[in-house]
């Protein structure tokens, strides 16, 4: 187990250089060593980066090896001069590079269970990211990063023996246009998500026939996203996991971006059964 761990702590500090992955930007992979066999990969959310796994560390109530890295549009509120056409969000490019760590962990460090814990637009990514294994919608774009069928199978099995952490996830840019009114970038990508069917509160449906232990954290008071549509969110995704298990946690931590020990001490109580 533990030459494992090593190898795959290498293997991600390797693919830290451009040119050691297929996309063109800074993809920044990293791993944390943990005690745990645990291994996690972490989803940052809009805006922010691969420096989410810090933030999972932080939390101190368990000790998963951990990996997180950037989507392409990483630390975008810093940018200036956003063309919002020219954003991933709701496309399989999005997703391309999640699929990529996850196939660099299962497939080729030969983990046979993994955890995954996806942050607000991040938690969108591991809905849209489950839904699209479970799918033939997007069969090339797996192809070309070496993701066939039997890879899919894979991936699949090994999701299902870990822990789904679903933290203040995106359900849908409409929910966000709602609540904050008329915005360019965001009905822009409202749309995109829509189009590409990967609004994730739809893409829950595609989880059906599966057996996921998932745990959904919400805040009572998301002064981000809003809570419009947790209930009918719930309600689906209870629905397409009546194979497996759902954990719903409703909290008031602090809002949004605080630190969430609810979800956190329901995350080692599931790993310690």
């Amino acid at each position: 187990m533990k030459k494992t761990i090593f190898l795959l702590l290498a293997s991600f500090l390797y693919c830290g250089s451009v040119s050691s992955h297929p996309f063109g930007y800074d993809l920044h992979p990293i791993s944390i060593l943990g005690k745990s066999g645990r291994t996690m990969i972490c989803f940052h959310g809009y805006g922010s980066n691969y420096k989410i796994a810090y933030s999972v560390k932080n939390q101190g109530v368990t000790e998963p090896t951990l990996i997180s890295f950037n989507f392409p549009d990483h630390d975008i509120l810093h940018r200036k001069n956003v063309d919002p056409s020219r954003l991933t969000f709701g496309t399989i490019d999005e997703l391309l590079p999640a699929f990529y760590c996850l196939k660099e962990a299962v497939i080729d460090q030969g983990l046979e269970g993994i955890d995954l814990y996806g942050f607000s637009a991040g938690g969108g990514v591991v809905i849209n990211l489950i839904a699209v294994l479970n799918s033939s919608s997007y069969d090339a774009n797996l192809q070309k990063i070496g993701i066939g069928e039997s890879e899919k199978s894979a991936l699949l099995n090994a999701i299902q023996k870990g822990v789904v952490v679903l933290d203040a996830p995106l359900k849908s840019v409409d929910e966000i246009l709602d609540f904050r009114g008329a915005n360019h970038e965001l009905e822009f990508l409202a749309e995109q998500y829509r189009e590409n069917g990967f609004r994730p509160i739809d893409a829950l449906s595609s989880l059906k026939g599966l057996s996921l232990h998932i745990l959904l954290h919400f805040q009572e008071n998301d002064e981000v996203l809003s809570n419009r549509d947790d209930s009918a969110y719930i309600e689906r995704l209870q629905n397409a996991n009546s194979l497996g298990k759902t954990i719903v946690i409703m909290a008031n931590d602090g809002g949004h971006s605080a630190p969430h020990p609810s979800l956190w001490q329901n995350y080692k109580k599931a790993i310690e059964k």
